[in-house]
């Protein structure tokens, strides 16, 4: 297994499922089934924000960036229009901007995170952390930050093991029927 910044075109796809499959409760609401997210997403991320687990060709694991110009995730209104229609974009926009989060000069996002079930367990999501982290102190960012939804306590455990402090909690009301998550808890970590 490898760990690599930046994903090559003939990985988009299998990653941007990964991602999807992890993250479905975020990402169902906003960009629908797997095949419509999956058919939009493929030309709305950045490749070069992401850190990803490669093993023989199959993606394993994915990280998403989202730094002060950007995220790993770049859908636009007049693109999700083409794929949604007016009004259902609008909604949709809605509730992205709802999840969206506002970064500050000197801070990295983790943008979501992704493992494959049947890679779960072995590592490969701290180690997608940890090249986070040097990813940050080559830039000399200041600090780090995730959120994490209810509905997930056992990363919630794996950021406090990493050195991950709760900040505080948001509650998604009232869009909780919607994610299937009721809040999610902003962290953060010091990185000098």
């Amino acid at each position: 297994m490898e760990i690599k910044q930046g994903l090559p075109a003939k990985l988009i796809k299998q990653a941007i499922e990964l991602y999807y499959n992890s993250l479905h409760q975020k990402l169902k609401p906003v960009f629908g089934n797997k095949d419509s997210a999956v058919s939009y997403l493929i030309n709305n991320i950045d490749p070069t924000k992401c850190i990803f687990a490669i093993d023989n060709e199959e993606v394993i694991g994915i990280l998403g960036i989202q730094d002060i110009n950007g995220s790993f995730l770049t859908p636009s209104f007049s693109q999700m229009v083409r794929k949604y229609g007016f009004f259902s974009s609008l909604f949709r926009f809605l509730l992205l901007i709802l999840m969206n989060y506002d970064i500050k000069p000197n801070e990295l996002h983790l943008d979501g995170i992704a493992v494959s079930p049947n890679k779960r367990g072995q590592g490969i999501g701290s180690r997608l952390i940890s090249e986070f982290e040097n990813y940050a102190g080559q830039r000399n960012i200041q600090l780090i930050s995730l959120e994490v939804i209810n509905t997930n306590p056992d990363a919630k455990k794996l950021y406090n093991r990493l050195g991950f402090k709760e900040i505080k909690s948001s509650s998604v009301w009232p869009f909780t029927k919607i994610f299937g998550f009721s809040s999610s808890t902003l962290m953060t970590k010091d990185y000098k």
